[in-house]
């Protein structure tokens, strides 16, 4: 039996150099439901029948059009393609990577979120959540063509209740967030610095900032969770009530379901925060190489220095084309600071620092230093978007070694200097580890609940970043060669077992295999897969890096 066309539908998409498409809707006898699919009025037209059908099942299936009906029946509110809002709503991120969903579900219930993921499932359609939207592999907009995304911006309440325990809706973003729980008490958290991050992906997949060395990361501060699963419940998950799910939910949470409320211990706000920066340009790879070696391997055993250096330290060494900065923040007082840890932190580097800056400043001044922003988020038809490729390495103790930054260094002082056309780079190196980190800690680790990230062990998270103007086109093959080999350099010498990679900074080029080898230690791997075969067989939670329940 062949393809039957039924009827045309309203909806025109122009394709390549064709100014006119038709959109028909086609019902295959193999299938259950419609689907639309995009028709060229070359392929309609074409004189071998058999070959224009050919190029009709071809065609990337879009939603089937009686989704929609199921979407209405359960008032569910929804955005297509032919909406005018859509261009708003679709974007991502990360422009190299614009994957466009079937279509966006606009709950404003958990109701209505239920009411959704059960529509994709009875229709085959793969659902991914977006909190804010900024996956580096545009995950969140399900990290191909075709998913269902559920977007969270109604749920935006901040509501901080007994014991300092904060109700947050899974689509609050990070400033906000700050500022909401700020005037709530004076209460803070541990999280990453820039504001317009939604909670939904940051805090269920570590979430490092500069205060986690002191309060553990984002994610160790959840104390318990709503969650929508893939068969359309809604659950409320803690360390005793559906612990499984708890712990699939903090390390995997794109696979498992979506978080419609986080309950987050906060903690007292500090009164204030030494925020300090040291310009190292006379130890950058391109000024001298042995001088950044010896910078950097100094930098790492001062991190291990437990007569100078505790949990309220924090800082990231940045490198960029030409220069070389350390900077961080201190959770004491500045009298501390520059009488005796600066002191200690400048002792032996090879070089004199350029220029430094040390100031004293309030808790939310601090917030805003690092973020670079007021804390708050601009309209969605103003968010910020960059064009970049991304890729991360963990490394774990006791650290880099001599060889491995030797080698880094060299590659920054020469290939460095010759990224591809028009491609701009930074890289960074955070301090995870050293004494005292409560990311590490084993006494604290031992109060938290057992969950599916399972960082526990590194000294540095680096970032490796490669960027063009937004409207320029990203030079893939060789950009992403270019932060590949900056990567390789950084590890050069090093035991695989002591590398990995860190799941928030999604590596766009990790298929399925790789992102569980470099993500999830085998243990927790096979954990994970028989939860997901337990409560998501059929596998609707999913994108190009999740576990598929039905494979092994």
């Amino acid at each position: 039996m062949g393809w039957l066309l039924i009827q045309p539908l309203q909806r025109i998409r122009t394709v390549s150099h064709v100014a006119s498409r038709l959109t028909s809707t086609i019902l295959h006898p193999n299938e259950s439901s419609n689907c639309e699919i995009l028709l060229s009025m070359e392929a309609l037209s074409h004189p071998d029948r058999a070959t224009a059908m050919a190029k009709v099942a071809a065609c990337q299936p879009l939603c089937p059009c009686d989704i929609r009906d199921c979407l209405r029946e359960k008032t569910v509110p929804f955005l297509t393609s032919s909406d005018p809002d859509w261009n708003v709503h679709v974007k991502t991120y990360n422009i190299r990577l614009p994957y466009e969903p079937c279509l966006i579900a606009l709950p404003e219930t958990p109701e209505q979120i239920a009411g959704a993921v059960v529509c994709a499932g009875n229709h085959g359609i793969q659902v991914q959540s977006k909190s804010g939207g900024y996956s580096y592999a545009s995950l969140s907009n399900g990290g191909k063509d075709g998913s269902m995304v559920v977007q969270l911006d109604k749920f935006q309440e901040v509501i901080v209740g007994d014991k300092g325990i904060a109700k947050v809706g899974g689509g609050v973003r990070l400033g906000p967030l700050s500022r909401a729980i700020y005037n709530q008490g004076k209460r803070a958290l541990a999280h990453g610095t820039c504001s317009a991050v939604g909670i939904g992906g940051h805090y269920t997949h570590g979430g490092y900032g500069h205060f986690s060395r002191a309060w553990g990361l984002a994610m160790d501060q959840i104390v318990a969770l709503d969650v929508v699963l893939a068969d359309g419940t809604y659950v409320h998950a803690d360390s005793g009530r559906n612990p499984e799910i708890f712990y699939a939910m903090r390390g995997a949470a794109e696979m498992i379901g979506i978080a419609v409320y986080f309950y987050l211990q906060t903690h007292s706000a500090p009164e204030s925060v030494v925020k300090w920066d040291f310009d190292l340009s006379p130890a950058a790879p391109t000024s001298n190489v042995q001088a950044a070696v010896d910078t950097v391997l100094h930098v790492q055993d001062f991190a291990h220095n437990a007569s100078v250096v505790d949990r309220k330290l924090s800082f990231g060494l940045v490198f960029t084309k030409n220069g070389l900065g350390l900077g961080g923040t201190y959770l004491g007082s500045i009298d501390k600071f520059t009488d005796s840890i600066a002191p200690a932190l400048l002792q032996y580097l090879p070089i004199t620092p350029d220029k430094f800056n040390i100031r004293e400043v309030s808790w939310l001044e601090a917030l805003k230093i690092l973020g670079g922003d007021d804390l708050t988020v601009p309209p969605m038809n103003q968010a910020a978007r960059s064009n970049f490729y991304a890729k991360s390495t963990t490394v774990a103790e006791p650290g880099l070694s001599r060889e491995s930054v030797l080698s880094y260094v060299k590659f920054i002082a020469n290939e460095g200097q010759r990224a591809p056309e028009g491609v701009h780079w930074y890289a960074i190196l955070d301090l995870y580890g050293g004494t005292d980190s409560q990311i590490n800690d084993k006494s604290t680790l031992a109060l938290l609940p057992p969950a599916a990230f399972g960082d526990r062990n590194l000294v540095w998270v680096a970032q490796y970043q490669a960027y063009v103007n937004n409207d320029c086109e990203f030079p893939n093959r060789k950009g992403i060669a270019f932060v590949s080999s900056m990567s390789e350099a950084l590890t050069a010498g090093m035991s695989s077992s002591n590398v990995g990679a860190y799941v928030n900074y999604a590596d766009s080029e990790f298929d399925r295999d790789m992102a569980r080898e470099m993500y999830y230690s085998t243990s927790t791997f096979q954990r994970l897969r028989d939860i997901k075969r337990t409560i998501d067989p059929r596998n609707i939670f999913a994108n190009p890096q999740t576990i598929d329940p039905r494979l092994s």
